[in-house]
């Protein structure tokens, strides 16, 4: 077994320890989380610290590099919150352990950190979702800082909260027909200079289908819509004329209900404000139960 199993395998260990009797969230958003950790065994911190530096300096003994130590522990943290999102149910106990984990590894100017902290937000709001919260506790910090612009364009309903808001490039898909083949038939001759072919064309009718960019603008995604606002295109969707939605690394895809209707895809424009395909993912299917 490798020297970064074992130490993966070891704050594994440790982790399932670190769930804390009691959590009180003092504020939070994408980039922090501010929190009051509890545990009954007063002890069980100094435990842990101890067991981590131990299998800290087993592995610094092995030549494991103290940058791929930190890359690790940043690893099980977000394994950690994959396992807790298997219920769909982020709650402050699981968010406690997770935050402690990154604090006892020293992992607060690791690179991937901003990503945790987001991911965990989102994970918050699709758990406020999941209990049919509506309030402005559902609100990413991304979409809450483009809505608060005094240009934002975009008109809500009364009945209608926003989750989220970016900047994207809408694409959709076009079909081009075009035909193969050769022609084959008799020519009759009418008059001088003019013919008149008794047969068609003998070819195959072929079908393109590509992702078109028709679009760059706002995206934005509500209790009851998906909204996108560009300079030549505008458009509203309900939730539940959607019927499928495909993830991307970099976007989001949606197929809504009827036969013409075309494939949409949403693609990041900005790395500074990105779709988060997962959470939008999430979001859409759990408001269409």
């Amino acid at each position: 077994m490798s020297s970064e199993t074992i130490l993966k395998i070891k704050i594994l260990e440790i982790a399932n320890q670190l769930k804390p009797d009691k959590v009180v969230v003092i504020n939070e958003d994408e980039k922090s989380i501010n929190l009051t950790i509890t545990y009954e065994d007063d002890d069980l911190l100094d435990r842990v610290n101890e067991d981590l530096n131990t299998a800290f300096a087993n592995a610094r003994n092995a030549y494991l590099e103290d940058s791929k130590q930190q890359n690790i522990a940043m690893d099980v943290c977000f394994d950690l919150l994959d396992d807790y999102l298997a219920d769909q149910n982020f709650s402050d106990i699981e968010l406690g352990a997770v935050t402690n984990l990154m604090e006892i590894c020293d992992l607060e100017s690791h690179s991937r950190k901003l990503l945790l902290f987001k991911m965990m937000s989102h994970a918050r709001i699709l758990t406020r979702l999941e209990g049919g919260e509506r309030s402005e506790n559902i609100i990413s910090r991304t979409g809450k800082q483009i809505a608060n612009d005094k240009d934002f364009p975009l008109l809500f309903m009364k009945s209608e909260k926003l989750i989220h808001a970016t900047y994207v490039m809408f694409h959709e898909e076009r079909t081009k027909t075009h035909y193969v083949g050769r022609s084959d038939g008799i020519s009759i001759k009418i008059r001088k200079g003019l013919y008149y072919r008794t047969s068609g064309f003998r070819g195959e009718r072929v079908q393109e289908h590509n992702m078109e960019h028709i679009d760059s603008g706002i995206f934005a995604l509500t209790t009851k819509h998906i909204y996108f606002h560009g300079h030549r295109k505008s458009f509203r969707t309900r939730i539940d004329r959607i019927v499928a939605i495909e993830p991307f690394e970099d976007g989001i895809g949606i197929r809504k209900a009827g036969t013409s209707a075309r494939p949409q895809i949403f693609k990041d424009k900005s790395h500074d404000y990105p779709i988060n395909s997962w959470f939008v993912a999430n979001a859409i299917r759990l408001l269409n139960e």
